[in-house]
């Protein structure tokens, strides 16, 4: 029963982590629009949300982006091209938010914690499995 318990807990740490980096992302005006299970990881013990190259910026003229941009690891001028050169449909296809592949035009903050409950799903599948898919690398 402690290894059901530990998973649960385990999970439940990812779910509240990556959740508070969205909604930190999004009040300062960036989408990740790939949040999958390759995107998230463990360092230090913290959850970390990675990949940050499909990112939309909500509002570029933001005070404090270029800060932003800088401690979260992504090149500003890249996420605005990626942007301009990619259509709504961006991201890992079995992760996205069913309105995104039905093709909504805008997407929010929604759409990537919907991305979440996938991993979430594919985790509990792990666990059931007797695997972690959140293992810290030793």
């Amino acid at each position: 029963m402690s290894g059901i318990h530990s998973a649960y807990t385990d999970i439940t740490n990812v779910i509240s982590q990556t959740v508070a980096c969205l909604a930190e992302a999004a009040n300062a005006g960036v989408l990740h629009r790939d949040i999958s299970a390759g995107n998230i990881t463990i360092r230090d013990g913290q959850i970390r949300v990675i990949d940050w190259g499909c990112a939309k910026l909500l509002n570029t003229n933001l005070p404090g982006i270029k800060e932003v941009a800088s401690e979260w690891g992504f090149d500003l001028d890249e996420i605005k091209e990626n942007d301009k050169a990619c259509n709504g449909i961006i991201g890992t296809p079995a992760f996205m938010s069913i309105r995104v592949l039905l093709g909504h035009p805008t997407r929010c903050l929604i759409d990537d914690i919907e991305s979440l409950f996938y991993v979430v799903l594919q985790a509990l599948s792990y666990y059931s499995h007797g695997s972690s898919l959140f293992a810290e690398p030793q």
